[in-house]
């Protein structure tokens, strides 16, 4: 994190959203590079409601890996998340 603000310190605010939009652009070539090299469409192609469904699922993988709610693990384990 220090590190982090000492370089946006460095680099002043506007080099830093334009880091931001290139490494977020960047990101979402590659994601589309790979959906094109596997063959398979984004789900967002599909179902416009997978906009709303994967950044809860990061949350939650995030949640579980920190270890913040075992509870969650445990029932994804276990297969049965509708409970929750």
């Amino acid at each position: 994190m220090v590190r982090a603000e000492a370089l946006a310190g460095a680099l002043g605010p506007t080099s830093v959203w334009v880091g931001f939009a290139a490494l977020f652009t960047g990101g979402w070539v590659l994601q589309l590079v790979g959906h094109h090299y596997e063959g398979k469409r984004p789900a967002l192609l599909d179902n416009i409601f997978q906009a709303y469904i994967a950044p809860m699922f990061l949350v939650v993988e995030v949640l579980v890996v920190t270890g913040h709610r075992p509870d969650l693990a445990a029932a994804i384990e276990q297969g049965d998340v509708t409970t929750l």
